[in-house]
């Protein structure tokens, strides 16, 4: 089971083997820690922060209506675990080039915040061959998350947004 062994329940029956790996698809560094240089390196790549030109009335902070907010549920609780796209066989071959399920589920989650105004510049960037179409709904992503997010209806959404 690929998930994070703080999460996973270990049987209590002493005769039954348990054994613990580090996420698939990585270089380890050392024991169980995996090397997600790449990963994070990706992470950076897709800008995870509010982008605006236009300062926040009166200095206060950036608001949203309650409805617009609901829309990120299911999204910002991703931990970047990269349990789901170390089970992507897409990642495993395309990592150097396609994002994977966990940054393009953070990926979707600027896209549709109703504060950020660089929506263009996100699809923009998303907009090539590898980024985001090397995605085949395999869905290895979806059952593997331990948080019990949805990075694979994420993806969906984002092709849907690049259709518009």
């Amino acid at each position: 089971m690929n998930t994070l062994a703080c999460l996973c329940r270990i049987p209590t029956e002493e005769t039954k083997e348990m054994k613990i790996y580090p996420l698939p698809h990585t270089y380890v560094v050392k024991d169980l820690v995996p090397d997600l240089t790449h990963f994070y390196k990706q992470y950076k790549s897709i800008k995870p922060y509010l982008q605006r030109d236009t300062p926040a009335p009166d200095g206060r902070e950036y608001r949203q209506t309650k409805a617009d907010r609901r829309k990120l549920d299911g999204l910002y609780e991703c931990i970047l675990c990269a349990c789901c796209s170390t089970s992507c066989p897409s990642y495993w071959w395309n990592s150097e080039e396609y994002l994977g399920p966990a940054i393009l589920l953070q990926s979707y989650r600027w896209l549709i915040d109703s504060r950020d105004e660089r929506k263009a510049e996100r699809k923009d960037a998303l907009d090539n061959s590898m980024s985001l179409y090397r995605c085949h709904t395999i869905l290895n992503c979806t059952r593997t998350c331990p948080k019990g997010l949805n990075p694979g209806l994420a993806i969906a959404e984002i092709k849907k947004e690049m259709a518009l």
